[in-house]
């Protein structure tokens, strides 16, 4: 395909924007952006191509009652694309990687990668297009698994219809205008396999440097009861580390009370064993015994 083509086929991101009720390509990604769909809107998330709905369900998230999630359900491609609150310079964000809850039944287990795009951009990949060079292999189980991808410009490659040479992820990721979730075994496509299905999403976090475990809510020096009753009071609904979240991913859950646990056994000093008596010991103690006998009757 040569270039002139390829500018052809360029969607300006105005239009793109109007026919997917996107907002300004500036964007407005932030570090801890998250997207639990616990509103009932789906926040944004549907399909450039018209081929995939999706619709929150309520109760069907991984916590059960009360947690909804999700449903992308595609008869042609299985792809879903973001609302405008992922646009922006995930650089500058201190974003490295973006997570998140899957669950499917499909025939075949899922193959997801993301691509993102910079600017001017076909729906089929053409333009400044980049996807992650691995796919993240989701089981067809029926369960929840959390799946966690890599943001950095050494984890994405260009697509077959990227146009900008030499390529530079970098710079797609200084001005995401586009970001979207597909399965392909195939890489470097920036387009879902062409195969009807459908998957659930929940959860989906945007992560800067992983910071270390800490299991000390409260912020009192020591990892105890207190903060067991913490974590005990906001299970399920609580997004903050002085709500119970150890792991700051922004969910309190059985995860936090493992680093607690964890913690707090590391907390608890062991019992010092009682040293056995030395030799020199014992002679001390014999000698003061025959210092104190009587001394014999003339």
């Amino acid at each position: 395909m040569n270039l002139s083509f390829r500018k052809s086929c360029l969607v300006p991101w105005a239009l793109f924007a109007g026919l997917m009720g996107g907002g300004s390509p500036a964007g407005a990604i932030t570090l801890g952006q998250l997207d639990d769909f616990q509103t009932g809107g789906v926040a944004g998330w549907g399909s450039p191509a018209g081929n995939t709905v999706t619709a929150v369900i309520p109760n069907a998230g991984p916590l059960g009652p009360g947690d909804s999630a999700l449903n992308v359900e595609a008869n042609l491609k299985l792809l879903v694309t973001s609302g405008s609150q992922w646009h922006g310079n995930y650089t500058a964000a201190g974003i490295v990687k973006i997570s998140m809850d899957v669950q499917h039944s499909n025939g075949f287990p899922l193959e997801l990668r993301l691509g993102i795009a910079n600017g001017l951009f076909s729906i089929s990949g053409s333009g400044d297009t980049y996807e992650t060079i691995d796919a993240i292999t989701v089981p067809n189980d029926g369960q929840w698994h959390r799946v966690t991808f890599d943001v950095m410009p050494t984890d994405f490659i260009d697509t077959f219809g990227n146009s900008i040479d030499p390529p530079d992820p970098a710079a797609a990721l200084a001005n995401v205008t586009h970001l979207r979730l597909f399965h392909n075994p195939a890489s470097r496509q920036f387009v879902g396999e062409a195969v009807s299905g459908s998957f659930n999403l929940d959860n989906i976090l945007a992560e800067g440097v992983a910071t270390a475990d800490d299991a000390d809510f409260d912020d009192d020096g020591d990892v105890d009861g207190r903060d067991f009753l913490v974590w005990q009071r906001n299970l399920a609904s609580g997004t903050q580390h002085d709500q119970g979240d150890a792991d700051f991913n922004e969910v309190v859950d059985a995860a936090d009370l493992e680093v607690w646990n964890e913690q707090f056994s590391a907390a608890v000093p062991p019992i010092a064993p009682i040293p056995e008596p030395t030799a020199a010991v014992l002679a001390l103690m014999g000698a003061a015994l025959l210092l104190r006998r009587p001394a014999a009757r003339q």
